[in-house]
């Protein structure tokens, strides 16, 4: 199956070095990579631009000239993805390195529509 992930983010720049790695080095390789950027202020667009290009994932940057908000940007990334499946991917956290393969895992059972995980906090005071 093909996952597209959607990054919404909006000043998240000093989290996405960590973010966007634990995306791009998935053990079940993402299809495309969907970054929405909400009108960020800090240097998000560029960090996001210098690791997607360097990723050889697939990738669309899109900005917005106004902050639209969250709900927004799901639905933009939504609407934008070519996938099978979407994961929508906050800027602001990270994940194990099996997580997509896991989840992925779960739709072979015809009856699955969705799949998610819950979140911890790993020392960092993030979740």
């Amino acid at each position: 199956m093909k996952v597209s992930v959607i990054i919404p983010n909006y000043n998240y720049g000093r989290y996405l070095p960590e973010r966007l790695n634990s995306i791009i080095c998935q053990t079940y390789r993402p299809f495309e990579i969907i970054f929405l950027d909400d009108n960020s202020k800090d240097d998000s667009v560029e960090v996001a631009k210098k690791i997607l290009e360097a990723s050889g994932i697939p990738h669309r940057i899109i900005r917005n000239s106004v902050n639209e908000g969250c709900f927004k940007q799901w639905s933009r990334g939504i609407h934008e993805a070519k996938g099978d499946l979407v994961w929508i991917a906050e800027a602001d956290d990270s994940c194990d390195l099996k997580l997509l393969a896991t989840l992925v895992a779960k739709f072979d059972d015809p009856k699955v529509g969705l799949a998610y995980c819950q979140s911890f906090e790993n020392g960092s005071g993030r979740n």
